[in-house]
């Protein structure tokens, strides 16, 4: 007894020693760490340096990150759930292991530092319930607003579309989530973690016919905008196989992004190019002189001048010169100068805007432009060369052409009164550097009794294509214009040379 008393004292003694030497000592005990961070033996300016060192404060800015669908994810932050607290909080609770209490408190939490297992960091952590199923809530109730709302976007540099299969009964558990949550938090598994959606309840709700009517457009080329000046604004057409994505989407699961390809027509002019190339080039042009003309020709020349000047036609539209200037009145302020009518020569109100037709139908032909409507006069004009003029009437004959280039063209009328002239230009883009050339050929037609007697004479006009090199690329007849002689300028054989031509007619048949 006495020897197992002597040794009760000693232990006693020495366990008190123990309990003395811990309670006094300004080091943490041994084994004592944070996480992976050994603090054992260490002072507490020591402790924070290590801890400092191991980037404890890093994890602070860490997240725990569950995905949810549709591109979602709930991210818990470590410091803000209280998983993580400040170091100083740390150092203080490591140091403060065994300080406390009888040594029946103390000798155990020495003997566990002395085996090295004896991890603080889940004993520390004081997490925000609160928070934790805040960040939850708030992410899943975004989730399903955006599922509901079927979000798309289009990519017109990719020529993709992308939609989110949407559903309706698809099911988040949240406390199961908020289970995840914590067990990764209080194991220190910062990251993405991992969680499943059950989606056997849900339903796809995407509505991808009416995508495509919102995203569907029609390409639109570039014209040329009277009101501004420049041009409109172009645009690509969009498209989609609406039965090709519905299989897209039925091969997705919900929440995924499904990437649908699109069918891109891009404009063949934008509104860039236009404007840069606008009215740039002069296609073709024509002067002709009115000079002799009396004050009342000239006045309706000038008139009808003035009603097509910087007229526009867009590509593809065309040009009636009846509809731009129209019925010849004097309440429109046109007055009486000689004209042909019905193969004769009058006054009528309106005499002489044939000239501006004439002088504007032959600036078409060397634009190169699409001739759709045009008539000769019936007795030929001293202002025009044979066959490139057209005469017009209200409200027939008209001359008609179309702006068959890619680019908006203008007329731009000019009248010269010091040298008497009218100048009609065509203003354009020019494409291809080609220019025309006009040839005719002429043969006279004769009376049908009066074999010798010339009535008038037909000319066929032809349209010369020659490129910059001057090669000919093409010839194509124009058109074939028939002009009378006035009647006082028919001479008909007398009597007496009708009876020797019908004379000398019969011999040679003979």
């Amino acid at each position: 007894m006495i020897a197992i008393i002597s040794v009760l004292i000693i232990l006693a003694a020495a366990l008190t020693a123990v309990t003395y030497r811990v309670r006094n000592s300004d080091q943490i005990l041994p084994g004592i760490r944070v996480a992976e961070i050994e603090l054992g033996g260490l002072t507490k300016e020591e402790a924070t340096q290590a801890m400092i060192a191991a980037n404890w404060n890093a994890r602070g800015d860490a997240y725990v990150t569950a995905a949810l669908p549709a591109g979602y994810s709930v991210s818990v932050n470590t410091r803000e759930s209280g998983a993580i607290q400040p170091i100083d909080t740390m150092v203080e609770k490591a140091y403060g292991q065994g300080r406390q209490g009888s040594f029946f408190d103390v000798i155990p939490a020495y003997l566990n530092g002395l085996q090295g297992d004896y991890d603080l960091y889940p004993e520390t952590m004081a997490l925000n319930e609160e928070y934790i199923k805040s960040q939850i809530a708030t992410c899943i109730d975004t989730m399903y607003k955006a599922l509901s709302e079927q979000p798309y976007s289009v990519d017109m540099e990719n020529q993709t579309l992308t939609v989110v299969k949407s559903a309706n009964g698809l099911v988040i558990d949240q406390q199961a989530l908020y289970d995840l949550i914590v067990q990764a938090l209080t194991e220190g598994n910062f990251g993405q973690i991992d969680y499943v959606v059950d989606e056997s309840q849900a339903e796809d709700t995407i509505d991808l016919q009416s995508i495509h009517d919102a995203v569907y457009s029609e390409v639109k080329n570039a014209e040329y905008d009277p009101s501004t000046g420049g041009a409109t604004q172009s645009s690509a057409g969009v498209d989609f196989d609406v039965e090709a994505a519905k299989e897209l989407v039925r091969n997705a699961s919900i929440g995924e992004t499904v990437v649908i390809p699109l069918t891109i027509q891009n404009p063949q002019i934008t509104t860039e190019e236009l404007n840069s190339k606008l009215f740039a080039n002069k296609l073709g042009s024509m002067t002709t002189s009115y000079s002799g003309s009396s004050s009342n020709r000239i006045n309706n020349i000038s008139l009808a001048a003035g009603k097509i000047n910087g007229l526009v036609l867009n590509a593809g539209s065309s040009f009636s010169y009846n509809q731009s200037v129209g019925q010849r009145t004097a309440a429109a302020g046109f007055k009486e100068a000689g004209a042909y009518s019905d193969g004769q020569v009058v006054q009528e109100i309106g005499g002489g805007i044939c000239q501006v037709s004439s002088t504007l139908y032959a600036a078409a032909l060397y634009a190169n432009l699409q001739i759709n409507n045009r008539t000769n006069h019936y007795f030929p004009v001293s202002y025009m060369p044979d066959g490139m003029d057209a005469t017009v009437s209200w409200q027939s004959p008209d001359f008609q052409f179309s702006n068959n280039t890619s680019y908006p063209i203008k007329i731009v009328t000019y009248c010269n009164t010091s040298s008497q002239q009218l100048t009609v230009e065509i203003w354009g883009t020019d494409e291809t550097g080609n220019h025309v050339e006009i040839t005719s050929q002429t043969s006279k037609f004769y009376d049908q009794n009066y074999p010798t007697v010339a009535l008038g004479y037909t000319t066929t006009t032809y349209r010369n294509v020659y490129n910059s090199s001057n090669q000919l690329l093409s010839s194509t007849k124009e058109a074939t214009s028939t002009y009378h002689y006035h009647q006082e300028n028919i001479v008909y054989p007398s009597s007496s040379e009708e009876s020797s031509e019908s004379d000398e007619a019969d011999s040679g048949e003979g």
